[in-house]
C-alpha cells in the first residue's frame, strides 16, 4: 500500500502506511528502507540514519568480510547506501565511508555511490582515489546533470593532486 501511495505521490498517507507496516511486522525490512529514502528526500538524515540503523542490525553478513554468498532476499546495499549519505551529511566521514565500501561492494557501479565515495576520499586528501571514482561516476553517466559540475571538481581535484610534494604523491598514487 505505501509503495502505491507514494507512486500517486501521496507522501503522508505512504509514510502512514509503511510505518504501519513496521508495526505489523518488524521483521520484514522493504517498508523500513522505504521509510529511509523518504527521509533522504526530506533530508531528515537523523531519520536516514535511525532506519537505516536498524536495517543493518539484522544484516547477518555485516561483520564478514570478503566473498560471501547473498543467502537473505533482502538485499541490504541500499540501506548501507542511505546510511552512507546520511552520516556523510552530519559529518560523521568514517561511519560514511565505512558503510559506503561496503555499499560498493554490494551494488557495485552505481553513480551517485561513486560520488559520494569521490567525495570521501577528498576530504581526506587521498586525491588519487577521488578522482578514480568521480572519473567512474563520469563513466557511467557522462551526460549527468550535473556533469559540468564534477568535470570542474575533478580538474580541482588534479589541480591538487599535482601540488602535493613527489613523495607524497607517489605514496598516494
Amino acid at each position: 500500500l505505501g509503495t502505491v501511495l507514494e507512486k500517486e505521490n501521496q507522501k503522508s498517507a505512504a509514510h502512514t502506511a509503511y510505518t504501519r507496516s513496521t508495526t505489523a511486522d518488524a521483521g520484514y525490512l522493504p517498508p523500513y528502507l522505504s521509510l529511509a529514502v523518504m527521509a533522504s528526500a526530506a533530508e531528515n538524515w537523523r531519520e536516514v540514519i535511525r532506519t537505516t540503523n536498524f536495517i543493518l542490525a539484522l544484516d547477518p553478513f555485516k561483520d564478514l568480510t570478503g566473498y560471501t554468498v547473498e543467502l537473505d532476499p533482502f538485499n541490504f546495499a541500499e540501506a548501507y547506501f542511505y546510511n552512507a549519505l546520511a552520516n556523510y551529511q552530519i559529518q560523521n566521514f568514517a561511519e560514511a565511508e565505512r558503510n559506503a565500501l561496503k555499499a560498493e561492494h554490494l551494488l557495485g557501479r552505481t553513480p551517485e555511490l561513486h560520488l559520494l565515495l569521490g567525495e570521501l576520499f577528498a576530504r581526506k586528501n587521498d586525491y588519487a582515489a577521488a578522482i578514480v571514482e568521480m572519473q567512474t561516476y563520469l563513466d557511467i553517466v557522462p551526460h549527468a546533470d550535473n556533469a559540468d559540475q564534477i568535470r570542474a571538481r575533478l580538474a580541482e581535484l588534479k589541480k591538487r593532486a599535482d601540488s602535493l610534494p613527489s613523495g607524497e604523491k607517489n605514496d598516494r598514487l
